[in-house]
Protein backbone atom coordinates (compact mmCIF):
# COMPACT_ATOMS: atom_id res chain seq x y z
CA UNK A 1 0.00 0.00 0.00
CA UNK A 2 1.46 3.38 -0.98
CA UNK A 3 1.71 6.60 1.40
CA UNK A 4 -1.07 9.24 1.26
CA UNK A 5 0.98 12.23 0.58
CA UNK A 6 -2.24 14.60 -0.33
CA UNK A 7 -6.00 14.62 -0.05
CA UNK A 8 -7.88 15.08 -2.57
CA UNK A 9 -11.94 13.77 -3.25
CA UNK A 10 -10.54 10.46 -4.57
CA UNK A 11 -8.04 10.00 -1.70
CA UNK A 12 -10.73 10.92 0.92
CA UNK A 13 -13.38 8.49 -0.39
CA UNK A 14 -10.54 6.05 -0.30
CA UNK A 15 -9.49 6.74 2.98
CA UNK A 16 -13.05 6.63 4.43
CA UNK A 17 -13.92 3.62 3.25
CA UNK A 18 -10.87 1.41 4.48
CA UNK A 19 -11.60 3.16 7.83
CA UNK A 20 -15.65 2.44 7.73
CA UNK A 21 -14.70 -1.43 6.24
CA UNK A 22 -12.02 -1.57 9.46
CA UNK A 23 -14.67 -0.53 12.26
CA UNK A 24 -17.19 -2.61 10.68
CA UNK A 25 -15.87 -5.85 12.34
CA UNK A 26 -15.61 -4.46 15.41
CA UNK A 27 -18.89 -2.87 15.37
CA UNK A 28 -20.14 -6.44 15.14
CA UNK A 29 -18.38 -7.97 17.65
CA UNK A 30 -18.80 -5.43 20.30
CA UNK A 31 -22.89 -4.90 19.30
CA UNK A 32 -22.51 -1.46 17.78
CA UNK A 33 -23.97 0.33 14.70
CA UNK A 34 -21.15 2.67 12.97
CA UNK A 35 -22.37 5.32 10.38
CA UNK A 36 -20.67 7.25 8.29
CA UNK A 37 -21.06 11.24 8.35
CA UNK A 38 -19.69 13.64 6.49
CA UNK A 39 -15.96 14.51 5.87
CA UNK A 40 -14.05 17.63 5.08
CA UNK A 41 -10.82 17.97 3.92
CA UNK A 42 -7.55 20.13 3.10
CA UNK A 43 -4.46 19.21 1.54
CA UNK A 44 -2.73 17.43 4.09
CA UNK A 45 -5.69 16.93 7.01
CA UNK A 46 -9.07 14.96 6.98
CA UNK A 47 -11.78 15.36 9.45
CA UNK A 48 -14.24 12.61 9.51
CA UNK A 49 -17.99 12.01 11.58
CA UNK A 50 -19.08 8.99 12.95
CA UNK A 51 -22.18 7.81 14.45
CA UNK A 52 -21.98 4.59 16.82
CA UNK A 53 -25.37 3.84 18.12
CA UNK A 54 -25.85 0.69 20.43
CA UNK A 55 -28.18 -1.69 18.94
CA UNK A 56 -31.44 -3.10 21.44
CA UNK A 57 -31.83 -6.67 22.03
CA UNK A 58 -34.85 -6.44 19.61
CA UNK A 59 -32.34 -5.40 16.72
CA UNK A 60 -33.11 -1.77 16.18
CA UNK A 61 -29.89 0.47 16.43
CA UNK A 62 -30.90 3.29 19.19
CA UNK A 63 -29.98 6.61 17.32
CA UNK A 64 -30.10 9.70 18.97
CA UNK A 65 -33.49 10.29 16.64
CA UNK A 66 -34.73 6.88 18.17
CA UNK A 67 -34.36 7.97 21.60
CA UNK A 68 -36.01 11.79 20.82
CA UNK A 69 -38.74 10.15 19.68
CA UNK A 70 -39.67 8.23 22.68
CA UNK A 71 -39.14 10.95 24.51
CA UNK A 72 -40.35 14.14 22.96
CA UNK A 73 -43.09 12.58 20.86
CA UNK A 74 -45.94 14.17 23.18
CA UNK A 75 -45.21 17.67 21.99
CA UNK A 76 -45.57 16.87 18.71
CA UNK A 77 -49.17 14.87 19.45
CA UNK A 78 -47.67 11.40 18.36
CA UNK A 79 -47.75 7.86 19.78
CA UNK A 80 -44.73 6.87 21.44
CA UNK A 81 -43.11 3.51 20.81
CA UNK A 82 -43.79 3.92 17.02
CA UNK A 83 -40.19 3.79 15.65
CA UNK A 84 -39.54 1.00 13.00
CA UNK A 85 -43.93 1.48 12.60
CA UNK A 86 -44.12 1.52 8.69
CA UNK A 87 -46.62 3.40 6.66
CA UNK A 88 -47.81 3.89 3.35
CA UNK A 89 -47.41 7.65 1.37
CA UNK A 90 -48.23 7.95 -2.15
CA UNK A 91 -47.93 4.37 -2.92
CA UNK A 92 -44.70 4.07 -1.07
CA UNK A 93 -43.88 2.17 2.31
CA UNK A 94 -41.82 4.09 4.89
CA UNK A 95 -40.51 3.11 8.14
CA UNK A 96 -40.12 5.83 10.96
CA UNK A 97 -36.48 6.08 12.60
CA UNK A 98 -36.94 8.74 14.79
CA UNK A 99 -37.59 12.37 15.56
CA UNK A 100 -35.08 15.63 14.59
CA UNK A 101 -36.20 18.05 17.15
CA UNK A 102 -33.92 21.18 15.32
CA UNK A 103 -36.38 20.55 12.17
CA UNK A 104 -39.43 22.80 12.83
CA UNK A 105 -41.55 21.91 9.96
CA UNK A 106 -40.36 18.26 8.74
CA UNK A 107 -39.47 16.35 12.64
CA UNK A 108 -40.16 12.75 11.75
CA UNK A 109 -37.01 11.10 10.51
CA UNK A 110 -37.76 7.85 8.01
CA UNK A 111 -36.44 5.60 5.72
CA UNK A 112 -38.04 4.39 2.47
CA UNK A 113 -38.37 1.01 2.85
CA UNK A 114 -37.46 0.28 -0.78
CA UNK A 115 -34.29 1.54 -0.78
CA UNK A 116 -33.48 2.83 3.11
CA UNK A 117 -33.53 6.34 1.36
CA UNK A 118 -33.96 8.98 4.27
CA UNK A 119 -36.50 11.51 4.35
CA UNK A 120 -38.45 13.80 6.50
CA UNK A 121 -42.18 13.86 6.74
CA UNK A 122 -44.33 16.73 9.30
CA UNK A 123 -46.58 15.64 11.87
CA UNK A 124 -49.56 15.70 9.82
CA UNK A 125 -48.93 13.19 7.56
CA UNK A 126 -47.59 10.98 10.02
CA UNK A 127 -50.93 11.50 12.02
CA UNK A 128 -53.21 10.80 9.50
CA UNK A 129 -51.36 6.99 8.87
CA UNK A 130 -52.11 6.99 12.31
CA UNK A 131 -56.19 7.49 11.67
CA UNK A 132 -56.06 5.50 8.20
CA UNK A 133 -54.29 2.41 10.03
CA UNK A 134 -57.37 2.56 12.89
CA UNK A 135 -60.06 3.26 10.93
CA UNK A 136 -59.27 -0.68 8.06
Amino acid sequence: MRRIQHFDRYTCGMVCDDIEQALEEYAKDRGLSIKRGPARFGATNLTLKLEISTISDSGTVLTRESQDWNRYCHRYKLEPDRVGWMFEYHGQTFQITGLNRKASRYPICAERVSDGKPYRFGCGVVSKAYKLEGAS
